[in-house]
């Protein structure tokens, strides 16, 4: 998402416009995530960072966070902070954590697709394109489970122990923290 210069008469500020478009935590707010929005998540962040390369933009800068993932008509946009130097992966860790609290714990597909995402991006050595290869592979494998046990007529899957819940505060507190850092980066690099 392209930053924007916004004069507002004696002080020049960076900033996003972001009308038009909804954060992921919103998003969130009207439907639990589900497999479909993680593999969204990572094959647009992908096309992104390939995009950026071009004009050399460091994967550390992006900010990745539920309150600046913000999706439009256009697909996915992320914010870029340059100076911001936060470790992507640990970032990722970070969104894939908040988005586990948040799943729905009886769609068995969810659970695996999630966790299976968050182990493997643990692994320093991790690419986009491994992440996207094992949750197709996950989505294939519940695919073919979900067909034998409507053969079998089995029992259906017992749901694990409901994940905790992120208290809304806390996400308004990042919110705060995110934007504290960047006023405090941009009007660092303005005065010196």
């Amino acid at each position: 998402m392209p930053a924007k210069v916004f004069d507002d008469g004696y002080m020049k500020k960076l900033g996003y416009d972001i009308s038009g478009k909804i954060s992921l935590s919103e998003k969130l707010t009207e439907n639990p995530p589900d497999v479909d929005l993680l593999y969204n998540l990572l094959s647009e962040m992908e096309k992104t960072f390939i995009r950026g390369r071009n004009y050399m933009f460091e994967e550390d800068d992006y900010v990745i966070h539920p309150d600046t993932v913000f999706f439009s008509e256009s697909g996915m946009e992320l914010c870029y902070l340059p100076g911001f130097s936060r470790n992507f992966r640990m970032q990722l860790l970070g969104l894939l954590e908040f988005l586990m609290n948040l799943i729905d714990i009886k769609n068995q597909e969810n659970v695996v697709s999630y966790y299976s995402t968050f182990v493997s991006a643990k692994d320093e050595n991790c690419t986009f394109k491994s992440l996207l290869s094992g949750l197709e592979k996950v989505r294939a494998e519940c695919a073919a489970e979900k067909g034998e046990e409507k053969k079998e007529n089995a029992e259906p899957i017992q749901p694990v122990k409901k994940l905790r819940q992120r208290p809304k505060a806390t996400g308004i507190f990042l919110s705060l923290f995110f934007v504290s850092v960047f006023t405090f980066v941009l009007l660092f690099f303005l005065f010196f």
